[in-house]
């Protein structure tokens, strides 16, 4: 099992400034003003989510806050008015009886989760990894003290993955969603535990809010933790907050003031630092959950790739929460007639209020899984060949980027810039706080960008050789990766974005592009220069169809683009025949490769270029890349480079000349070499891990020329090791 402790620990560090200004904004007692989205801040103001008192929000009216404590004549103990509606109580009973407790059949406890759905329970994936494992476990509910100080009737479920699975193992998305089946021993029905709706709502939570957690610590009774627990950072897919939870309690939910889920809690731990900038002594523990609208976001971006079956079942359940907005449920027959006078059956038939009742068995369903509110929506089905135009997604909020645990066992981080180095990088106008500003994070993966060269320094890319999916360029058509061809290169043809979140003169653009004026002769040209790829346009098409065509869109922004000699770029033994390289031996042994491709940016050799489009551009004259994979075990890296200098005789423009016949320097190279020649630190882990290490002194010299990428392995040599950053 994949430990996720580096990972989440990686994110705790990046979020260390808005931690430290939460927890001060709560001494002040004035934790509202931690949550640095007005828009956010107010709406959870009007639902009444805040009642910590008083507090001032960015950006709202003084008014609009006092409203609450003015002209109050009763004494309030301490600095905060901890006053709730009654109804907090009965929601958070309703919402507590969706906890269950998952066990080994032995009764051995592994872990919580939480009814999300008639019939559908959420857990993570690190509690259950496959449908396999999920034979090997019950989930029970009412394991808990009633008032009357005894143990209620515990009633156990098997589960049914066949009917439902659908799981994702990158550590910022752990979770598992899977049906529940036949009762095995108990007395309650399932239906009479109620579920916790997944909502996506964006209005959910604020940073410096409290938090309410239910949960099976160490497997023991269920237990709540109320009140007390802050929300202190907020990244894209997780939310970090103090709270008391203990092993066990992995797959608990996460609730804001009016039992909306907001979280899957998947980890905690010690906090090693106990006072912070200010002297003020802060809690032992931080924890980290899943965000629930990353989870519905993740949901919907794979429905198209389940079985119709499962498909429609995901799709009610994600229907009941866009409904409830979030809210706990309780199942009854009442509850089941919606607005349109329908309702489906736990048999699996249809029945309608018209005013009288008619019964029509619903073909293809049964009791196991199917009784919902309403009915599935209607799906229009769109021809891929038809539906298919490039596009690309502007809500970069449903992105992960590049993530360092991606290979089982290691954490990859990003490689760290000089002072210098860093100096020069654009920033990412809408980085989350918390989150590293100078990362543009796509589907599957990252770049940072040279904003005094407008180009990208270094991109970092997850490659899933078991899901790559083929994409034709001309069609869209999506299947599953049979071979990796060289392709033909339309990208004269092809449109490219402009990312919002750079500087519009901190990245090239395409009038760097077009218009290209080639001298006449043998061998030349229409274009000098292509649009080429740093991150491969098939590289990070894994996944479900949807992110696989989000993957590929996005790598048709300029943050990932520089311009490459056109042999140098199509060439199958050129810097083609490296990326398929590389992408050919992940899909053919379904191996997971984090690949990071860069430029090395020269300024004192790289040539000037169309300085009234962008000052100070200049073209660059070599490319590297490194690949890095586990096998048996143990991180292997193989270092490539690749120089089209040779290609490139005279540069002005209406000069420009090239020689089809000309070679082009390539070259496997060490990790060392590339690091020399570009800033970057990649580590000790990947440097000890360079399969050439061995084969000869570091730096140029240990460079040897690539005639045949066919025979380049990607395997492991044998070598000394020092696994200090393997996850346990």
């Amino acid at each position: 099992m994949k430990n996720i402790a580096q990972s989440v620990e990686q994110r705790i560090k990046q979020s260390a400034d808005q931690y430290k200004e939460t927890i001060l904004a709560v001494k002040r007692g004035r934790p509202f003003e931690a949550e640095r989205d007005p828009g956010r801040a107010k709406s959870r103001l009007n639902v009444g989510a805040f009642l910590d008192m008083p507090f001032a929000v960015p950006g709202i009216a003084e008014t609009e806050s006092e409203v609450y404590h003015k002209g109050m004549p009763e004494r309030i103990w301490g600095n905060t008015a901890d006053f709730v509606g009654v109804a907090f109580l009965e929601l958070g009973v309703q919402a507590a009886r969706a906890v269950g407790r998952i066990a080994w059949e032995d009764d051995r406890a592994i872990g919580s989760g939480f009814l999300v759905a008639p019939k559908l329970f959420l857990t993570n994936n690190h509690v259950i990894e496959s449908a396999a494992d999920a034979n090997q476990f019950v989930v029970e509910f009412d394991y808990e003290i009633a008032p009357d100080g005894q143990r209620r009737d515990v009633t156990r479920f098997q589960f049914e993955p066949g009917h439902f699975f659908i799981t994702d193992d990158i550590d910022d998305l752990d979770y598992t969603l899977i049906a529940i089946g036949s009762r095995i021993s108990g007395s309650e029905n399932l239906d009479a535990f109620g579920y916790n709706p997944l909502s996506a709502a964006g209005n959910k939570h604020a940073i410096g809010e409290v938090a309410n957690i239910v949960q099976h610590p160490e497997g023991r009774m269920k237990e709540v933790v109320l009140r007390e627990n802050r929300l202190v950072s907020r990244l894209t897919h997780v939310l970090h907050y103090v709270a008391d939870t203990e092993p066990g309690s992995s797959g608990s939910p996460v609730f804001n003031n009016q039992w909306q889920a907001i979280a899957l809690h998947h980890w905690g731990g010690p906090w090693r630092q106990t006072h912070d900038i200010h002297g003020y002594p802060i809690p032992r523990y931080v924890n980290e959950g899943v965000r629930i609208s990353a989870i519905v976001n993740e949901l919907r971006d794979r429905i198209d790739d389940l079985p119709i079956g499962q498909r429609d079942i995901l799709e009610q359940a994600l229907m009941l929460g866009e409904k409830t907005r979030g809210i706990p449920q309780q199942i009854s027959m009442q509850a089941q007639d919606d607005s349109m006078g329908v309702r489906i059956r736990a048999d699996g038939v249809a029945v309608w209020r018209i005013p009288i009742e008619i019964a029509v068995g619903m073909p293809g369903t049964s009791g196991s899984a199917a009784s919902v509110s309403s009915p599935a929506p209607t799906r229009t089905s769109v021809p891929q060949s038809e539906a298919f135009k490039r596009k690309v997604d502007k809500n970069y909020d449903n992105r992960k980027g590049y993530q360092p645990g991606f290979l089982t066992g290691y954490v990859i981080p990003m490689p760290s810039l000089t002072p210098e180095v860093e100096s020069r990088m654009a920033k990412n106008t809408e980085a989350e706080p918390g989150e590293d500003e100078l990362a543009f994070s796509y589907q599957h993966f990252s770049v940072y960008v040279d904003r005094k060269r407008g180009l990208p320094l270094v991109t970092a890319c997850n490659i899933d050789g078991k899901n790559l999916k083929s994409i034709n360029r001309t069609t869209g058509d999506v299947s599953h990766a049979e071979n990796i061809p060289i392709e033909p290169l339309p990208e004269a043809r092809e449109k490219w974005y402009v990312d919002p979140r750079i500087a519009t003169d901190e990245c090239g653009n395409d009038e760097l592009y077009t218009n290209q004026r080639v001298s006449s002769g043998p061998n030349r040209l229409g274009r000098i220069f292509h649009r080429g790829h740093m991150v491969r346009r098939l590289d990070p098409c894994w996944g479900s169809k949807t992110r696989a065509l989000r993957a590929e869109a996005d790598t048709f922004h300029f943050t990932n683009c520089t311009p490459q000699v056109g042999k140098f770029n199509s060439g199958k033994s050129l810097w083609q025949g490296i990326e398929n390289h590389v992408l050919d031996n992940a899909r053919v042994d379904d191996i997971r490769v984090t690949v990071f491709t860069g430029t090395v940016l020269n300024d004192a050799n790289d040539p000037l270029y169309r300085q009234d489009v962008f000052p100070g551009f200049r073209v660059p004259m070599r490319f590297w890349k490194i690949a890095i994979w586990v096998d048996d075990g143990h991180l292997s890296a193989l270092a490539m480079i690749a120089d089209q200098s040779d290609s490139l005789r005279e540069l002005p423009e209406g000069m420009e000349a090239i020689d089809d016949d000309e070679g082009v320097k390539d070259f496997i190279t060490t990790v060392v070499d590339i690091e020399n020649l570009t800033g970057l630190d990649f580590g000790s882990d990947v440097r000890n891990a360079d399969i050439n290490k061995a084969g000869g002194p570091e730096g140029a010299s240990a460079r040897r020329e690539v005639l045949n990428f066919p025979e380049i392995p990607l395997e492991r040599k044998p070598r000394p090791r020092k696994d200090s950053n393997r996850k346990s």
